[in-house]
Order: C-alpha cells, then sequence, then structure tokens
C-alpha cells in the first residue's frame, strides 16, 4: 500500500470513497462505526462529489465552485482519514480487511524516517480577499502531494519589500501535512506581496530543501 492511502488527485479520492463507503455499508459493528457516523459520512461524500461535478463543469481554476470544491474535500477527507483511524484500532480488522478498504498496511517492521531529499512545488491561488489558498506538490513525484516517510510541508511567508533566499526574513505559518493550506492574511496588508517559502519535513523533524520562492498579491 502507498504510504498515503488517501489519492492526491480527486477523481481517484472519489474512487477511494465509493469503495471505502461500499464495502463497510452494513457493516458498521463490525469496522467499530456508529450508524449516525456512517450515515455523516456519506453525506460528506455526496456534497464532495456534487461540488466536484460543479467545480468540473465551470472549468475555471478561481471559480467559487472551484473554491468550495476544495473546501468540502478537506472537510470529507478530514471525516474518513478520523474513521479510518477509529478503524485501524478495531480488533476485528485483519490486513486482509485493510486491503479491501485501501487503507494502510502497517508494517511490523520500523523503517527510519530519512531526511526528505525532494522539495515542494508551490502554487498559490489568490481568488478570495485576503485569503491564499497554497498548494504543494512533491518535484520528483508529479502528481503526488507529499513523498514518502514525510510528514508535511513547513510553510513560511515573508510579506512586503522583495523576496529573499534567507530564511530568516521568513515567518513561520505551519507544517501542514495535506495540501492545500490556507493563509490568512490581515486587512492592511492588502495589496502587498506575500513570499513563501516551503520545505519538507520527516516524523522526526528533520527537513529538506527549500522550494523556488512563490510570490502573490493580497486581495482586498
Amino acid at each position: 500500500m502507498p504510504d498515503d492511502y488517501i489519492p492526491s488527485d480527486d477523481q481517484s479520492f472519489i474512487e477511494f470513497l465509493f469503495n471505502f463507503i461500499g464495502k463497510i455499508d452494513g457493516n458498521e459493528e463490525f469496522y467499530g462505526l456508529t450508524a449516525e457516523e456512517f450515515a455523516d459520512l456519506k453525506t460528506g461524500k455526496d456534497t464532495f462529489v456534487a461540488s466536484y461535478s460543479q467545480s468540473a463543469a465551470d472549468k475555471i481554476k478561481a471559480s467559487t465552485s472551484a473554491q468550495k470544491k476544495n473546501d468540502d474535500r478537506k472537510m470529507i477527507e478530514g471525516k474518513t482519514r478520523s474513521l479510518i483511524q477509529r478503524i485501524q484500532k478495531s480488533p476485528n480488522v485483519t490486513d486482509t480487511h485493510r486491503a479491501d478498504l485501501r487503507i494502510t498496511i502497517r508494517s511490523t517492521t520500523r523503517t527510519p524516517a530519512s531526511v526528505p531529499s525532494s522539495r515542494p512545488i508551490v502554487e498559490v491561488d489568490t481568488s478570495h480577499p485576503l485569503r491564499h489558498t497554497v498548494n504543494f506538490y512533491d518535484n520528483v513525484l508529479p502528481g503526488k502531494a507529499k513523498p514518502a516517510g514525510v510528514k508535511g510541508a513547513e510553510v513560511w511567508v515573508k510579506i512586503g519589500g522583495e523576496p529573499t533566499l534567507n530564511e530568516e526574513d521568513y515567518r513561520y505559518l505551519a507544517t501542514d501535512t495535506a495540501t492545500p493550506y490556507l493563509a490568512v492574511h490581515k486587512p492592511e496588508n492588502v495589496g502587498k506581496q506575500a513570499h513563501y517559502l516551503l520545505r519538507w519535513v520527516n516524523s522526526k523533524g528533520e527537513a529538506g530543501a527549500w522550494s523556488n520562492v512563490v510570490s502573490a498579491t493580497i486581495t482586498g
């Protein structure tokens, strides 16, 4: 199984959800879930699928429907991950069940985390006032949000002035485990440039190389 069982692209994630929900449907108690939790998961899936369909129909990256699709994905992905953590702890669940659900089969041997050897590719969506949606992907594995062994991406920002490659000029925002990261800016910074630097970190906090600086205007 891959390091992260949740596919990075939306269409594959939808296929994952249909398989995951279809396998559990009618067997909620076996997997340690309540009927209410499972119903909420199915509702979240339907909401995301509808948003995805609307966004695909619009075919405008910066459209409102695209942002709603991204927000709905984060919602249903969070619910799915939370329930899978519960399922992983259920004494009923074997590796055969895990493979059937397409979730992580944990290795019995521990592999030390290595220092990340790649770096993030960064794209910033500025379509919403005072908000930047910071998308990040791996530069070695196209289409994969983060490489194996990586905990997440450190997100740093410099507001105003010229972009630099001196990390001391940047302020740490967060370590985000899944793309995208939502940066919310203050009204007094409208019109200024936000300069972003990202880097992968592993589970031991060891960091890889910095991304290229990506700059975006803070809109009001």
